[in-house]
């Protein structure tokens, strides 16, 4: 039984009374409160009947900071920015908590877009990790994280002979290491 079942099922109302409800209390955190359910369950009816609400959903929308901070980087080629938020947002002129959070979701953006990629070690290539060189292929376990600032990738976990290890490396060079290209 599909979703859409379950509306008219379990909830007595079809999309039509859906709309209604949604306009006269306004938010869909109201209805998902109206109705008992959650705000996931009522975002997805709203979409199966396509009833046009105010916000969706918080994840795929874009933050006014991110969409203009990257416009201000895409229009001054070739500006260094500082490592810091408050160091960005004075040369930006945009608020601080705009470009930490247009900084994080781009990490976050990215991370996924990684973690989308085959297995680290099915692929080639070697992390370094100061003065020592691990193949890929010696690795048991991993996880990743993305630097907001740098996007540089931290690669930790461990080796198939027990020991731990942590490296950072380059977007693109995860990318080749995981796809055979190193």
């Amino acid at each position: 039984m599909g979703r859409r079942h379950l509306l008219k099922q379990i909830m007595g109302l079809d999309y039509e009374e859906l709309k209604k409800l949604y306009e006269r209390l306004g938010t869909i955190n109201s209805v998902a409160e109206h109705l008992d359910v959650s705000r996931r369950s009522v975002i997805n009816w709203m979409r199966e009947g396509e009833i046009k609400g105010t916000i969706h959903d918080r994840h795929h929308m874009k933050p006014r900071g991110q969409t203009k901070l990257f416009r201000w980087i895409k229009e001054h080629p070739g500006t260094r920015l500082p490592a810091s938020v408050k160091g960005i947002a004075e040369i930006t002129g945009l608020p601080r908590d705009q470009v930490k959070q247009a900084l994080y979701r781009r990490s976050k953006e990215v991370e996924r877009s990684l973690r989308s990629l085959p297995m680290l070690m099915q692929g080639k290539g070697v992390l370094t990790t100061g003065k020592k060189r691990i193949p890929v292929a010696a690795i048991a376990e991993y996880d990743l994280r993305v630097l907001h600032y740098s996007l540089e990738i931290v690669v930790w976990g461990t080796l198939r002979d027990g020991s731990a290890f942590k490296a950072k490396v380059s977007k693109a060079d995860y990318r080749k290491m995981c796809l055979g290209e190193a």
